[in-house]
């Protein structure tokens, strides 16, 4: 099993990843980044919530904030 350590750090390699390649995004990768996206917060959830930090908190929370503004942007440009 992965420590918690290891799997925020894949959760926010995969964020990085989505804020760096998302303007080459096809629908089809955008659903499978949301599923993903999806499947690290539940997971993070479930197996380490209780042990998160504050300071981890806020960062799983300023992701959700982050993805928020990114869709408010994207219905303001259209």
């Amino acid at each position: 099993m992965m420590s918690k350590k290891d799997y925020l750090h894949n959760y926010e390699r995969f964020i990085i990843d989505v804020r760096t390649d998302y303007t080459n995004y096809t629908e089809r990768d955008w659903l499978k980044a949301d599923k993903r996206f999806n499947r690290f917060n539940d997971t993070l959830t479930k197996r380490f919530g209780d042990k998160l930090t504050p300071e981890e908190k806020i960062r799983k929370q300023g992701v959700k904030i982050d993805d928020i503004l990114a869709d408010l942007w994207e219905t303001v440009k259209r």
